[in-house]
């Protein structure tokens, strides 16, 4: 996948999210994201590079849906929305390594 600033700051996004998802393996997730971010890193096919940009965003977006911080866009006085949207096949396989 090639580094560019916009997803770099997507990434560190979703780590800064992962580590407040409330969840037993939250260090679990947050090793695999990345795992799957160093592994994918060298992406040159640009139908590939795109699939994972768009899993990257989508599961942002995801994990944000638990994140009180987003949720409550910065403002402990108005607290968190907990209004959780999920797609039926929320995490789609990641593409096929070669």
């Amino acid at each position: 996948m090639s580094t560019t600033p916009n997803l770099l700051a997507v990434y560190k996004q979703i780590l800064r999210s992962a580590s407040r998802y409330p969840s037993r393996n939250r260090e679990k997730i947050y090793k695999s994201i990345q795992e799957e971010f160093r592994e994918n890193a060298n992406i040159t096919d640009s139908d590939k590079v795109k699939k994972c940009r768009e899993l990257a965003y989508q599961g942002l977006s995801q994990l944000r849906q638990f994140d009180s911080e987003a949720m409550s866009k910065g403002s402990e006085k108005d607290g968190p929305n907990w209004d959780v949207h999920l797609e039926s096949n929320p995490m789609p396989k990641p593409p096929e390594r070669e």
